[in-house]
């Protein structure tokens, strides 16, 4: 059996954390023994509960969000020490940078890219701290053992773009949780949707990153005849609803939903305006109940077309021209076939089963390289 210490910086309800979770929840737990070391506590929204209920040890160093962790960084090695991982698998630079610093003889490391460093890191800090944050990471990276990426994209961008090898195993899909339940009248009546109008639905944190300000103006300015529903919390949520609170009868704002499944299915259509993903949980979700689909046309959005099935339609990212005649050549697609092939690329291509024996083989091979260098 491998033990394998996941570090991250928080268990905060987000993309990373869910797919940690599907990982974990489908890993052979015969062959691999799983322990979680979080930096920090969560101030809001904590999947630790969904964690534990299915058998995880989680470790809480407890230190403050986003500052040094220079008092802690002792209690962490004693963590690890006590803890004897055979490999560590990190997530995110915060946790990359600190567990980079540690001298682990017999361990071997792992950091997943789960977002372009650079792309999300500009988007988030600025150009010139962005800049040097994404270079940082690239440095830092180099002393792992090995790098994953979410996506066959992401993948060939690290290293055309950033110089960085690493392997792809694509991001999936909890089957189980998202499904198709043929019942779209109950569940508008339930979640007081209206009947008789076509609904888009998109799904995430409402920050720069998700450009849900475009998103807004098309419906606001340009889209009549249909209902744009967006789940999620997020900074820049006030602001939105006050901008586009004359749009209320043609945009709802919904805030943060623990029963996203059900509003899935209650949507006909999913929309999103990334500027930047690795693999989105929330399309490949909307995929998985059979939502035809109408993305940006970011790299990781056109990786989702690439598996030869149609699935709805891409739009020239913030081009607001591009996005309504796609908008209306969607919906004059045969919706049946659309559907169909979402249900069919998830099944074949982004299943958690999948990605769970993806991870273990790569951790199998590593354990491997181990006991051949002793």
């Amino acid at each position: 059996m491998i033990k394998v210490m996941y570090i991250v910086s928080t268990l905060v309800d987000a993309g990373p954390t869910r797919q940690l979770f599907y990982l974990l929840k489908n890993i052979d737990r015969q062959r691999i023994q799983p322990v979680i070391l979080k930096l920090s506590s969560e101030v809001t929204d904590s999947m630790e509960n969904e964690f534990s209920a299915i058998g995880i040890k989680i470790i809480n160093l407890n230190s403050k969000i986003r500052r040094p962790l220079f008092k802690k960084f002792k209690l962490m090695k004693k963590i690890v020490n006590e803890e004897r991982p055979q490999i560590i698998h990190t997530f995110g630079y915060r946790s990359v940078y600190y567990v980079s610093r540690l001298k682990l003889a017999e361990c071997k490391r792992i950091a997943a890219f789960r977002d372009h460093p650079r792309e999300e890191l500009i988007l988030t800090f600025g150009k010139i701290i962005g800049t040097f944050f994404s270079w940082h990471y690239t440095k830092l990276s180099e002393k792992m053992d090995a790098l994953t990426s979410c996506s066959y994209t992401l993948q060939e961008r690290l290293l055309k773009e950033m110089g960085v090898v690493s392997t792809a195993i694509p991001n999936g899909v909890d089957q189980e949780r998202f499904f198709p339940l043929n019942m779209k009248k109950d569940l508008r009546d339930r979640l007081l949707l209206p009947i008789d109008k076509t609904i888009f639905i998109s799904v995430g944190r409402i920050v720069t990153l998700k450009n849900y300000d475009f998103l807004c103006r098309m419906w606001d300015e340009c889209i009549h005849e249909s209902l744009l529903v967006i789940i999620g919390d997020g900074p820049m949520l006030d602001t939105l609803k006050e901008k586009y609170k004359t749009s209320h009868s043609r945009i709802l704002f919904l805030g943060k939903k623990n029963n996203i499944e059900e509003y899935l299915n209650a949507a006909d259509y999913y929309v999103s305006s990334s500027l930047t993903e690795g693999l989105p949980n929330s399309v490949l979700e909307a995929l998985a109940v059979g939502l035809p689909v109408l993305l940006s046309d970011i790299p990781a959005h056109k990786e989702l077309f690439e598996n030869g099935y149609d699935i709805g339609c891409l739009y020239k990212n913030n081009n607001s021209e591009d996005f309504v005649n796609k908008y209306h050549a969607l919906l004059e697609k045969n919706y049946s076939d659309l559907s169909e092939n979402s249900l069919n690329v998830v099944s074949k291509y982004y299943s958690v089963r999948r990605n769970a024996e993806e991870y273990e083989k790569l951790y199998f091979e590593l354990v491997g390289n181990v006991s051949k260098e002793h």
